[in-house]
Formats: structure tokens, C-alpha cells, sequence
């Protein structure tokens, strides 16, 4: 995708940046032909310090995937240590700050799906035929794999050998997100709007970057309880609380879920479930929004105050979700809290 999802403030990319004499480039193509990364090992030995320095600060908002010098940096880094289950799946919200976690996976030594943590063909929305299932993403080597499309039943059938994670945001937040990211435009929100009085999809627009013309409505259109439910196709304004239930119940099965909002309290779950290094995490406050104003730039006040109620069922599924996190935050602070051992009397 030409903007990717905001924003978790991970990644070397400023680095990059710095040493841009070095004559690294880093590009990425439109949707399904992949990322092109160039580098060589000896331009890239410059930034082996960075391999111990997990949570890199100052992530570029434009950053559009895995950097030039990731293959060089992870030969220095071993794999996060942990507990139990060895492959982690991440649901990939768009414009939830999936990329920017996808980046921060690399850093911390996972082997991550070569495009943006997802593994070809399964990109961005993809048809069912594209999907690949948990079986093979184990199968292909990887540590860190991502789907950034529609959650299914059979995307946990790897659940006794899988972690499974995800993070949450405001939902109109997200829906103004990639509305820019997307370039929807004026001519595509009048026509969203529009079918939720219809309840007809609206045709015609896009391809958009990385969604397929056909992805639209869904994105203000209580976009995460589609997802998570399975129900994506739902005709606009037509899901219902059954399926708000369904994605509660799939969203309780995570092992990590985070809050965008909230990200810095809840990265305790990032260290005692998946074994990374969050340390730095800890010392500052994540990017909320990767396009601050987008909410009030992209939508009128009496826009917004229709979306927050024809969303409700996310807002709902968004507090569900923020409970969630404390509950887990909780147990991984318990976790990580050391106990002193008690003495014994011979």
C-alpha cells in the first residue's frame, strides 16, 4: 500500500534516512507486486548497532515496509525467546498500526511474511482462494506472519501452536485513516454515505492502494466487528449484534490485544507472550494518528455524529476490546513481576 497503517513508533527507517549517503533505497509497488529492497551487506554495516535496539524512535509515517537493511540487521539478532507456541499470526487492521508492528517484529529478530508480514497470495483482501491457512505459514519457516483481510473460524485451527494478536483503535479514527491513506475522495464518501440509505454498495471507484475497488464502505461501516466476525460482505448498515458476538467471542481468543490509543501501558503483553525487548517502548508515547487532524478534516461534525451511531456496534466491540487489554496487560505484568523465593528452614 502506498501509505501503510499507522503506528506504533517502531523501526529503523529514520536510520535509513540518516545514512541515505550510504545509497540505500527502499520502494514498494502497488498491490501484489511486492516490496523492492536493495541494500548490501556492506552498506547496511553502518546500522548493525541497531540490531540491539528494539523500539527505534521517530518511525516515518509514509514508512511503507520493512527497511532496505532488515535481512542484514536480523543475521545479527536472535529470535525472541518464548514460553510457549513459536509462531505468532497477527490480524492486521487496516490502518490500525499493523505495519508499524510488522516492522517492529523484524526488529526484534522474527522471521516475518516477506510482504508487510503478510504471505503471498493472502495480501490485503483478498479472495478466498488467496488465503493461505496457519498450517502452511508454519510450514514456511516463519516466526511472525500477518492477515490483513477478513478472520475465520479456520484461522485458529492452529490455535494449540499459534499466538494470535491484534491491535484496536477508535473506529471513526481508523475509518478517517484510510480514507486518506486510500485517497477515497469526496465523489467515494458521498456515495458511502449513500449506501447506508440504500443499503447497495457503491460501484465504481479504485482500485485504491492496496484494497480492491470493491473494499469501500466497509472502512466506515463498523469495519473492525466485520472483521473480526467473519460477516465482511454484510451489505452496508446490515450487520447485526449476532455478529457483534461473534467477533467479542474471536477477539477474547487473542493472546495479545492492544489499544492504539493506549499502546505504551499495554506493552507488557508485547514482552511476556511474545519475548520482545520493549524497553524503550516504555520511556515515550506512541503516534495516535498518523494523519492527526484526519477525523475533522475528512468528515463534517454532522458526519461524524451519524458515523459514531451507525458504528455503534464497533464502539461497543472497541470497549470490549480496551477491557480485554487491562485483563492481559494485568496477567503480563503479574508475569514479569519477579517473586522473591522463600527461604527454607532445615
Amino acid at each position: 500500500m502506498s501509505v501503510p497503517c499507522p503506528f506504533l513508533a517502531t523501526s529503523i527507517f529514520l536510520a535509513l534516512s540518516r545514512n541515505f549517503a550510504l545509497g540505500l533505497t527502499v520502494g514498494r509497488s502497488r498491490r501484489g507486486s511486492g516490496a523492492v529492497l536493495e541494500a548490501s551487506n556492506s552498506s547496511c554495516e553502518g546500522l548493525s548497532g541497531l540490531a540491539a535496539e528494539p523500539w527505534t524512535r521517530g518511525v516515518d509515517s509514509n514508512f511503507p515496509g520493512l527497511p532496505a537493511c532488515s535481512s542484514f540487521l536480523l543475521e545479527q539478532r536472535e529470535r525472541p525467546a518464548r514460553a510457549s507456541k513459536g509462531h505468532v499470526l497477527w490480524l492486521h487492521l487496516h490502518n490500525f498500526g499493523g505495519t508499524s508492528i510488522c516492522a517492529e517484529a523484524a526488529l526484534q529478530g522474527e522471521a516475518v511474511g516477506p510482504e508487510n508480514c503478510n504471505v503471498p497470495p493472502d495480501l490485503c483482501s483478498v479472495i478466498p482462494s488467496e488465503r493461505v491457512s496457519c498450517g502452511n505459514r508454519s510450514a514456511g519457516g516463519y516466526s511472525f506472519t500477518a492477515i490483513e483481510r477478513t478472520l475465520l473460524e479456520e484461522d485458529f485451527a492452529c490455535s494449540a501452536d499459534m499466538l494470535y494478536g491484534v491491535m484496536l483503535r477508535d473506529p471513526l479514527a481508523g475509518a478517517a485513516s484510510t480514507y486518506v491513506a486510500n485517497s477515497f475522495g469526496l465523489e467515494l464518501k458521498w456515495d458511502i454515505f449513500e449506501s447506508f440509505r440504500t443499503g447497495v454498495p457503491p460501484t465504481g471507484h479504485g482500485p485504491h492502494p492496496c484494497l480492491p475497488e470493491w473494499d469501500t464502505y466497509q472502512h466506515m461501516d463498523n469495519y473492525a466487528t466485520r472483521t473480526l466476525s467473519g460477516n465482511y460482505f454484510a451489505p452496508p448498515g446490515k450487520l447485526t449484534r449476532t455478529d457483534l458476538e461473534v467477533a467479542k467471542q474471536r477477539l477474547s481468543r487473542m493472546d495479545v490485544v492492544l489499544i492504539l490509543e493506549e499502546l505504551v501501558d499495554h506493552a507488557p503483553q508485547l514482552q511476556a507472550t511474545l519475548g520482545w525487548n520493549v524497553s524503550s517502548l516504555q520511556e515515550q508515547a506512541p503516534k495516535k494518528n498518523s494523519h492527526p487532524s484526519a477525523l475533522n478534516t475528512t468528515f463534517t461534525g454532522e458526519e461524524i455524529e451519524f458515523l459514531r451511531r451507525a458504528n455503534s456496534l464497533d464502539y461497543e466491540l472497541y470497549e470490549h476490546g480496551r477491557n480485554l487489554a487491562r485483563q492481559l496487560t494485568l496477567a503480563a505484568q503479574f508475569s514479569l513481576t519477579p517473586r522473591p523465593v522463600p527461604s527454607v528452614t532445615w
